[in-house]
């Protein structure tokens, strides 16, 4: 049960904390319109992974294989998705961070389908990741006490999640895209790590952690960069 509980609460909680940002990001600079694309990836991510959890239920031996490439695939698409967001986020902090600068100058409309996107492959990835997680636990030891601990860490990383949600209502504009930015960072930063580890393993059939960690690693410290960069550069500017 304890484990299912860590399963459910780590990739509930990771696919809460982008959606937060996302959520957090749109209402902050006042396109409430983008909301609806984020739905709609939202909705179809919950419902693919759950007819993705009866197909890995009925087929799992079968299918195992398969389910890692797409895993990888998924990995991939997440990784571009959320560096695109981090550039477009890193792009905004070079301007004034006064919100209506933001609404004369950048066409939101124009990243829909991009947040849609985003919004699908972060809870796709991570529902996929928690169904084969959860699935190849329950072939160990065929305990159902594994799925209460599934409800429950779902729904404590609900609680945890809308808690997070609320607090960054209060974070000034400026203070919450940078908080933001380092969070998506992070993310990235590991998603980069495990995708480097994985195809390595798969395609070349090496174990090597030294290549992934060194790739992460740079990926952190140049968005760090960056991120510095477009501050000192907003700066400068509003004075």
């Amino acid at each position: 049960m304890f484990q299912g509980f860590i399963i459910a609460f780590r990739e509930v909680f990771e696919i809460i904390l982008v959606i937060a940002v996302m959520v957090g990001v749109i209402q902050k600079l006042n396109q409430r319109n983008l909301l609806k694309s984020l739905n709609i990836g939202l909705v179809l991510g919950i419902v693919l992974s759950i007819l993705l959890g009866v197909v890995v239920f009925v087929f799992y031996e079968r299918l195992k294989e398969s389910f890692e490439g797409v895993e990888i695939a998924l990995k991939t698409l997440l990784l571009i998705l959320i560096t695109w967001f981090l550039v477009l986020a890193i792009n905004f902090q070079e301007r004034d961070f006064k919100q209506e600068a933001y609404q004369k100058v950048i066409n939101f409309q124009k990243y829909s389908v991009g947040i849609f996107l985003l919004s699908f492959a972060n809870v796709f990835r991570e529902g996929a990741e928690m169904v084969i997680f959860s699935l190849a636990s329950f072939a160990k030891d065929k305990s159902f006490g594994l799925f209460y601990g599934i409800l429950f860490g779902i729904l404590a990383a609900i609680v945890a999640g809308y808690l997070l949600f609320r607090f960054s209502k209060r974070i000034n504009i400026k203070v919450f895209f940078i908080a933001t930015t380092l969070i998506l960072v992070a993310i990235s930063s590991e998603i980069l790590k495990d995708l480097a580890r994985e195809l390595l393993k798969e395609v070349l059939k090496t174990e090597n952690n030294i290549i992934p960690n060194i790739l992460s690693i740079g990926y952190l410290l140049t968005f760090l960069v960056l991120l510095i960069r477009a501050n000192v550069k907003a700066k400068r500017t509003a004075e």
